[in-house]
């Protein structure tokens, strides 16, 4: 910026006239001028970044929210289908279980009634009633057998019961605990 004195200069000698002096201080002013827009420019700049700033930071916010919510809900959704499986596979077991005993209880009465008709005193010889005692303790035998394999078989669904829900409760442990971090 320049620098002029009004009027006349004692160190320089320079006479500066009035209308001189009228020009210098227009030009003073429209520097002025100037640098004042040019503040006002730049705090206008500064007021825009901090806006962007503020908004971008409020995108980012929201998109991690809006990834948090479809996180939750997801998991939400496939710990439901878990549990339906679950309830479902159990229902299956249980019908078939269920089919499995009717289908024994069925034999079983074929099996006494032909017992039953094989023990008239008129049809049974002393080779019959061997046969018969042996068809007998065939039946027991895999009677006992069957009831053997179908306990296994009831403890075994329980046993998964068990790990499916402990492997549930670790997982919701494990979702609480990242929650609280956040």
């Amino acid at each position: 910026m320049l620098v002029f004195c009004v009027g006349g200069c004692v160190m320089c000698g320079l006479d500066v006239s009035s209308d001189d002096a009228s020009v210098l201080q227009r030009e003073r002013e429209r520097e002025k001028e100037r640098d004042s827009q040019t503040r006002e420019t730049a705090r206008k700049e500064r007021q825009t970044r901090e806006i962007d700033q503020r908004d971008r930071q409020e995108r980012q916010t929201e998109k991690r929210d809006r990834q948090k919510r479809e996180t939750e809900k997801r998991d939400r959704k496939e710990r439901q289908t878990r549990e339906t499986d679950k309830r479902d596979r159990q229902k299956r077991e249980t019908d078939k279980r269920d089919s499995q005993t009717r289908e024994i209880d069925r034999k079983e009465r074929q099996t006494e009634k032909r017992d039953r008709q094989e023990r008239q005193p008129e049809k049974r010889d002393s080779q019959t009633r061997e046969t018969a005692r042996q068809e007998r303790q065939t039946r027991e035998t895999d009677r006992k057998e069957r009831q053997t394999r179908e306990t296994d078989k009831r403890d075994r669904p329980e046993r998964q019961t068990r790990e499916i829900d402990q492997r549930d409760r670790q997982e919701r442990q494990t979702e609480k605990r990242d929650r609280q971090e956040r």
